[in-house]
């Protein structure tokens, strides 16, 4: 049984390579070269020079927006870091922030900007 199967693939290697080489020799090596040349001398290099630029400039732009939006949540992070250490010094203080003077709210801000700078 395994001679057979093996034979079966000998067989069947053998005919994809006489269709390969068939297949290659009906291909017409000089009339693939001039289709080839034809295209490369339809190729606008500007054109193609201006979609990398416009493309590059895409990127330059979602890396802009993508460091923008990080800066934007660090800073977001910071304030309320800060905000919920006002909380904790109020509360130490046994005050609420609503029950404090723009003032004495201004004092604890500065002090939590010490902190998280």
């Amino acid at each position: 049984m395994q001679q057979l199967d093996h034979t079966l693939e000998k067989k069947n290697w053998e005919k994809m390579q006489r269709d390969l080489q068939e297949s290659l020799s009906k291909i017409d090596v000089e009339k693939v070269q001039k289709e080839l040349e034809e295209s490369l001398d339809k190729i606008d290099a500007d054109k193609i020079r201006v979609d990398i630029e416009r493309a590059m400039k895409k990127v330059d732009l979602k890396k802009i927006q993508r460091n923008l939006q990080l800066e934007l949540e660090k800073t977001n992070k910071k304030f309320i870091n800060r905000f919920l250490m006002m909380e904790e010094m109020a509360k130490e203080k046994q005050r609420a922030l609503k029950d404090m003077t723009l003032e004495e709210m201004d004092l604890l801000w500065n002090e939590a900007k010490k902190v998280y700078r």
